[in-house]
C-alpha cells in the first residue's frame, strides 16, 4: 500500500535538486585548495608554484564533500518529511513506514548515482567497481549508514507518531520513587528461593524471569490508582509499612512485634486490589463482585490455594505445597490480628513477615501463570520500563570522555536519537514492543557510532602529535 497520492505529492514537493545544495563552484569557493595538492615557494624567492591533483586525488576530496553534503541533506529531508505529516495531521500505518523507507531509499540511491557522475566529469576521472577508490570512497559509505540508520528510525517515528495519536490514559506504572525502588531490590534479592514453612529441606526456586514479572506485578499493583474509596490509599499503607518493617529496630520484641501485625494486614487488600483491577466483572450467584469476598474466599477466587486454610493440623501442611503453607502462615497472622493479642519470640515475628511477603510474591507468580491477560499488562510494563531506562541510557550519550557531544552545527544521527527522546519521554507509558525494539537499535547503533569516532579521532590526535615530535 503506497502513500495517499496528497501526501507523496507534498513530500515530493520538499525535495531540492542536487543543484540547489552540491554546487562543484561553491565548493571551490570554500576550499581553495580543491585543486591543489601542494605549494611550494622557491628558495631565495617569492616565486611560488602549485602541484595540481590527480585525478584521483581530486576525485578522493570531492568524494568527502559529496559525503558530507548529502548526509546534510538527507537529514533535513527527512525532518520536511516529518513535517508534511505534521502539517496533514497524517498518522501513518507500518505499509506508509515501508513505503516511505523504499522511497528514502530511490532518493538516497539516486542522489548518490547523480554525485558520481558529477564529481567524475570535473575531476576527469571514475573509479572502476571494486577499485580502491569505489571500496573506500566516503561516499558509498555515507550511503550505506543513511540507509541503514533510516531503515530503524522511520519505523520508530511512525511508531511514534501513533502512539502520540492515542488518546488514552495508559494503564502502566507512572511513577517511580524511592519506597518502589527498595520494594523491588527486597523481593528480587530475597525471594528468589522461597521455603517451606514447615518444611526447611523443601523449597520453590523462582527463574530470574518469573522473579521479574512476579515483581513488576506486585508494584503494579500496590502503585496503580483506583478510584475504589476502599482501596484508595494502598499505596501510602504498603510503602509505610514495608518501610517501618526494614527500620523497625530488632531488639525491641513489642516494635518487631507490632510491625509484623501490620505486615500481616497487608495480604488481604492486595489480593483485594487484584480482584478488583483483574477481576472486577466476575460476580457470584448473588451478584457480589469477588473483591468483596472475605480473605479465605478471595484466595480460593483467585485460584490461589486449594488445601484448606483452616486446618490447624501441622502435619497436615508438611504435605502442602510451599504456595499453600506460606499462604496458611499469612492466613494464620492476619486471623491473630485482626482478633487475638499473642505475644511470638522475635525470631517467629521474622519468621512470619517473611512469609507474608513471600505469599505475596507467589501469589503474583501464580496469577501471571493462570491469567494471560494479567500476564499480558505485565509484559507491557516491562517494555515500558525498558524504554524508560532507554531514554535515560540516551541522555547520557550526550557527554564523552572530554565532555559535550553536542554542538552547533548540521544536524547528525546523535542529536536525531534525542529529539526523538524527547518525544518518548512525553509518552513512555504508552508503549509498544515495536518503540521498545526500534529505540533499543537505535540507540546501540548510535553508541556503536559515536565510540568508533571517538576511537578514530584519538588515533589521529596521537598521530599529529608524533607527528609534531619528529619536526
Amino acid at each position: 500500500m503506497a502513500l495517499p497520492a496528497f501526501l507523496l505529492k507534498q513530500i515530493e514537493a520538499t525535495r531540492r535538486p542536487t543543484s540547489a545544495w552540491f554546487s562543484l563552484e561553491e565548493i571551490k569557493k570554500r576550499d581553495k585548495d580543491i585543486e591543489i595538492a601542494a605549494r611550494y615557494v622557491q628558495r631565495g624567492t617569492d616565486n611560488e608554484f602549485a602541484v595540481r591533483r590527480t585525478g584521483e586525488q581530486l576525485y578522493t576530496q570531492l568524494d568527502k564533500w559529496a559525503a558530507r553534503l548529502l548526509e546534510n541533506e538527507v537529514r533535513l529531508y527527512e525532518e520536511r518529511i516529518w513535517k508534511v505529516y505534521s502539517d496533514n495531521l497524517y498518522v501513518p500505518t507500518t505499509e506508509d513506514d515501508a513505503s516511505l523507507r523504499e522511497e528514502f531509499a530511490q532518493y538516497i540511491n539516486g542522489s548518490a548515482a547523480e554525485l558520481k557522475v558529477l564529481i567524475s566529469e570535473f575531476s576527469k576521472y571514475a573509479p572502476t567497481s571494486g577499485s580502491y577508490h569505489d571500496l573506500y570512497s566516503e561516499l558509498n559509505k555515507t550511503v550505506k549508514a543513511l540507509l541503514s540508520e533510516y531503515a530503524a528510525t522511520g519505523e520508530l517515528r511512525g511508531e511514534l507518531l501513533r502512539l502520540e495519536s492515542i488518546d488514552t490514559n495508559a494503564d502502566v506504572l507512572s511513577k517511580i520513587g524511592y519506597a518502589q525502588i527498595k520494594i523491588e531490590r527486597f523481593f528480587s534479592h530475597n525471594y528468589a528461593e522461597v521455603r517451606h514453612p514447615f518444611v526447611i529441606t523443601t523449597k520453590q526456586q523462582l527463574s530470574r524471569g518469573q522473579l521479574q514479572r512476579a515483581v513488576r506485578l506486585l508494584t503494579y499493583v500496590i502503585f496503580k490508582e483506583t478510584s475504589e474509596e476502599r482501596l484508595k490509599g494502598f499505596e501510602q499503607k504498603f510503602t509505610s509499612i514495608f518501610l517501618r518493617y526494614l527500620s523497625c529496630p530488632r531488639d525491641s520484641s513489642g516494635a518487631i512485634a507490632t510491625v509484623t501485625e501490620q505486615v500481616g494486614s497487608l495480604l488481604e487488600p492486595f489480593l483485594k486490589k487484584i480482584a478488583l483491577l483483574f477481576y472486577g466483572e466476575r460476580k457470584d450467584e448473588k451478584g457480589t463482585p469477588l473483591w468483596h469476598k472475605s480473605l479465605e474466599q478471595l484466595i480460593k477466587g483467585l485460584g490461589l490455594c486449594t488445601a484448606d486454610l483452616k486446618n490447624t493440623d501441622e502435619r497436615y501442611w508438611t504435605g502442602q505445597s510451599v504456595s499453600d503453607a506460606a499462604l496458611r502462615v499469612a492466613f494464620k497472622l492476619r486471623h491473630i490480628g485482626a482478633h487475638e493479642a499473642h505475644g511470638n519470640p522475635p525470631y517467629e515475628n521474622e519468621r512470619l513477615a517473611y512469609f507474608v511477603f513471600a505469599s505475596l510474591l507467589l501469589a503474583s507468580h501464580m496469577l501471571l501463570e493462570s491469567n494471560a491477560e494479567i500476564a499480558k499488562r505485565v509484559d507491557l510494563q516491562g517494555d515500558a520500563d525498558a524504554v524508560r531506562d532507554l531514554c535515560v541510557k540516551i541522555e547520557e550519550l550526550t557527554i564523552g570522555p572530554d565532555g559535550p557531544r553536542i554542538s552547533d552545527g548540521p544536524p547528525n544521527r546523535l542529536k536525531k536519537l534525542l529529539e526523538i527522546k524527547t518525544r518518548v519521554e512525553a509518552i513512555w507509558p504508552t508503549c509498544s514492543i515495536s518503540l521498545r525494539g526500534s529505540l533499543e537499535s537505535e540507540y546501540l547503533s548510535v553508541k556503536s557510532e559515536v565510540e568508533e569516532a571517538e576511537r578514530e579521532e584519538s588515533i589521529e590526535s596521537y598521530l599529529d602529535s608524533m607527528r609534531d615530535d619528529e619536526y
